[in-house]
Order: C-alpha cells, then structure tokens, then sequence
C-alpha cells in the first residue's frame, strides 16, 4: 500500500477510465488530476477555487467532464 499527497484536502471523487488504466481524482482543493503511470506523479487537468465532486471519463478515453456544484 502507497500513500500519495496529491491533493490538499480530502479527495471528492474517484473514478477508473472506463477503457484504460488511468485513475481519475478530483479534489475538494478544486483540482482535477490524471493518474496514468503508477507510481508517478499524477497530472493536474484543471484546477478551479471551489471543491470538484463530480468527474467522469468517456468510454474512448478522450473526454474528461467535471463538474461543480456552485450553484
């Protein structure tokens, strides 16, 4: 078991490439970050000032959707 510091704060949502090996996090820091190449570090998508609860990946691996809840 390894323990990775990626982001500040609790992590929101967690989800697996629906095709792929990549694991997908989002942060309540508001970043969205790419985890493909174990046991590197992880690359940042996006990065907003509010918490990023929702994110979902497309079944050919092209698209990353996240999203908000501001209202």
């Amino acid at each position: 078991l390894h323990k990775w510091g990626a982001h500040q704060g609790p992590v929101a949502a967690l989800v697996r490439e629906p095709n792929g090996p990549a694991l997908l996090s989002a942060g309540a820091d508001g970043v969205v970050k790419i985890w493909s190449e174990f046991p590197e570090s992880p690359r940042s998508l996006a990065t907003s000032l509010q918490p990023t609860p929702l994110i979902a990946g497309s079944a050919d691996g092209q698209t990353l959707v996240a999203a908000q809840n501001d209202g």
